[in-house]
């Protein structure tokens, strides 16, 4: 959570849900970022949703899909143009 990467997902995901008080989380199993050097996973839980992905009848809201795609969308811009979190709650 130090890595100035993963501070500059955590402020996008806080800057379109206004939750302040997330934190990143490690998950078990495999992903594609062990395949890569200097990558993640990065994905949106919601707080108070039920976390539903990879289950049977996956499912998520219409609202909840389009704020997962501006935190995307906003995550590949700022990190394309290599604006990395220099300082706690600052994305230059």
């Amino acid at each position: 959570k130090d890595d100035p990467m993963i501070g500059t997902l955590m402020e996008i995901y806080k800057k379109h849900t206004g939750d302040e008080n997330c934190q990143p989380m490690v998950i078990g199993g495999g992903t594609y970022a062990r395949a890569v050097k200097n990558t993640v996973a990065f994905g949106a839980n919601f707080p108070g949703e039920p976390e539903l992905a990879h289950q049977k009848n996956e499912n998520i809201s219409v609202d909840n899909l389009v704020k997962c795609a501006k935190i995307f969308a906003d995550a590949i811009f700022e990190l394309a143009n290599g604006q990395v979190r220099k300082e706690k709650n600052e994305i230059q």
